[in-house]
């Protein structure tokens, strides 16, 4: 009779995937983002798509709802996973792929960030302690990527990218980070701006500082003046305005900043011109 018990038990995990880890998340899931990050090189790469507080700043504001099927289906992979994916089946860990779980309360409550190429996850919060097994053999190292590959084909049905050289897609409008998709926006906005400004003088330059820290955006723009004219109240309130919508449009999605700080920074190349004038006069009107 127990022998049939501990048969019947079996089958069940056999048919349900046997969970090693019941507990995660704490608390109720009811849906599901998937993004993309970590693609630019040159910035600092992030381990967790969400660490408890903000979202990576090297995500790419794009959001792939997962259904309810999607949704089962990404946690029965996490609960299957026998702790070799989780340790990982190589030393590196540059997660591409992230999803974000949300309650009820539409809170982001756990985080998943997916290492492809190096064959490794993450969550967060973190489990206690990862159970793997000491020794691998051939046969659970070759379920492991099995795995991995069930959800690299669960991914590509949810639309996610995947990128065989991602600092070259990086470079790609459509696949920017947050900070470079906001600067790229005021790049080509530049003639709109221009017109905030009431003399030719002064120039909108032709880049803009974007830093994302702390959920909020901090954009520096410093107009240049030959003539070593100061921008003017309604200048300036004409430029933060028009950069306020500009990050509007890029930051749609409600975990993305709420919040924009906007630097202007007047800039005199000629200082020749006037003798002891400055070279930089800091203003920040700040945003809501």
């Amino acid at each position: 009779m127990r022998n049939a018990s501990i048969l019947l038990v079996l089958s069940v995990c056999v048919l349900n995937v046997c969970y090693a880890d019941r507990n995660w998340p704490h608390g109720e899931v009811t849906r599901a983002e998937a993004l993309v990050f970590n693609l630019d090189s040159s910035q600092t790469m992030r381990k967790h798509i969400y660490d408890g507080r903000h979202l990576a700043p090297t995500a790419i504001p794009k959001f792939y709802p997962l259904d309810d099927n999607q949704l089962k289906a990404i946690m029965r992979w996490v609960e299957a996973d026998d702790g070799l994916l989780e340790r990982g089946l190589s030393k590196c860990f540059v997660p591409r792929h992230g999803f974000l779980f949300y309650n009820k309360k539409n809170q982001v409550i756990a985080s998943l960030s997916v290492c492809f190429e190096c064959e490794a996850f993450r969550r967060y919060p973190d489990i206690k302690k990862v159970v793997a097994p000491l020794r691998p053999t051939p046969s659970t190292i070759k379920a492991a990527m099995g795995r991995l590959h069930d959800l690299k084909v669960l991914t590509e049905q949810m639309g996610l990218p995947h990128f065989k050289a991602p600092y070259r897609a990086s470079r790609d409008p459509n696949h920017q980070d947050i900070t470079s998709q906001l600067s790229a926006k005021i790049i080509a906005s530049r003639q709109e701006l221009q017109a905030c400004l009431g003399s030719n003088d002064t120039l909108v330059p032709h880049d803009a500082t974007v830093v994302w820290s702390a959920g909020a955006t901090t954009v520096t723009l410093s107009p240049a003046s030959e003539a070593g004219r100061r921008l003017d109240k309604l200048e300036r309130r004409c430029l933060v305005n028009q950069l306020q919508v500009l990050a509007g449009a890029v930051y749609q999605h409600p975990f993305l900043p709420t919040t924009t700080r906007i630097t202007l920074t007047d800039v005199f190349p000629s200082k020749s011109h006037r003798p002891g004038l400055p070279a930089n006069s800091p203003s920040s009107p700040g945003g809501p």
